[in-house]
């Protein structure tokens, strides 16, 4: 049987703010609010799993023990984890979308990490995915949850962001400095990296493993490509200071690998969209162009010997 505390008629009628219990003998508490002679509104509602509700009934959250507000935030705990919940709880199996159309996640502080967990999934059961790390280290990793990202193997991240391969910026346990920016692709697959060893050098390296390749021949005509090529001086606008190199699409019509964007590109404002270059790209054909040369000059030497 139910039984009512402090006020029998939880002040519908005296205009005083009462607690009750709920009628049906489940031993759910509620913390009700009225004025005079009105009806009486639930604004606190604590259910038999401890769980509490500000506003709302709580839902069936399971093992896990939480305080929640309507409209769908709450805060829960478990295990030494604390979360704050957007538009979800927990049914002790899985994570549930509480309002259906809009995704829903949590932050959790567990095991000396705050995590951060996002779904794009709108209603129903849902898995998370660790979308942030922030670790007891105070190493920040985005859309990864390890420190050790492609090359930078037994390197600890200070700051790592993967989609299979991403940025680390990375301390050797030597003591040494050592920064790693890997490149590659949502397949995991690394296609370069960024590299500075000692503090001195650093390396621009693009993957070239023959093991990553077929096809593979003998490069041909390259005395002809670079007498194409345009090198030019100029004035940059932005100072007036000199600097030697190509023109970008110049460029791109002799060695398109060296050229990033099209010619005169805008976005959608109209704003311009500048193309730029890596002569690094050229180094091959460079090459390939000095041995021709080597050889005509050795079979013009051959000849006059003779």
């Amino acid at each position: 049987m139910s039984s009512n505390i402090i006020k029998a008629d939880n002040g519908a009628s005296s205009g005083i703010t009462g607690i009750v219990q709920t009628a049906g003998n489940d031993g759910t508490l509620l913390l009700q609010t009225t004025t005079s002679g009105g009806t009486p509104t639930t604004a606190l509602t604590i259910d038999t799993a401890q769980s509490v509700g500000i506003g709302v009934t709580p839902s069936a959250w399971g093992t896990l023990k939480a305080i929640e507000i309507a409209g769908g935030g709450s805060v829960s705990s478990y295990n030494q984890a604390t979360q704050l919940n957007a538009n979800c709880y927990y049914n002790g199996s899985s994570y549930v979308i509480k309002n259906n159309g809009s995704a829903a996640g949590y932050f959790q502080i567990s095991a000396n990490q705050f995590q951060w967990w996002q779904t794009s999934v709108t209603s129903g059961n849902f898995t998370a995915t660790q979308a942030m790390t922030l670790d007891n280290s105070g190493n920040l990793l985005v859309n990864t949850n390890t420190n050790n990202i492609g090359g930078a193997t037994g390197k600890t991240a200070i700051l790592g962001i993967s989609t299979g391969y991403g940025l680390v910026t990375a301390m050797p346990s030597n003591g040494g400095q050592y920064y790693y920016h890997g490149f590659g692709t949502s397949a995991g697959v690394q296609t370069g990296y960024i590299a500075s060893t000692n503090g001195v050098t650093t390396s621009y390296v693009s993957l070239s493993d023959y093991r990553l390749k077929e096809n593979v021949a003998p490069m041909t005509g390259a005395l002809a490509t670079i007498a194409q090529l345009k090198p030019v001086t100029y004035n940059w606008k932005a100072d007036g200071s000199k600097g030697q190199g190509f023109i970008a699409h110049e460029l791109q019509a002799v060695a398109p690998d060296c050229v990033t964007g099209e010619k005169d590109a805008v976005d959608a404002e109209g704003n311009p969209v500048y193309q730029g270059i890596d002569t690094s790209f050229l180094v091959a054909t460079l090459t390939s162009a000095i041995q021709e040369l080597s050889a005509k000059v050795t079979a013009l030497e051959a000849k006059v010997g003779a």
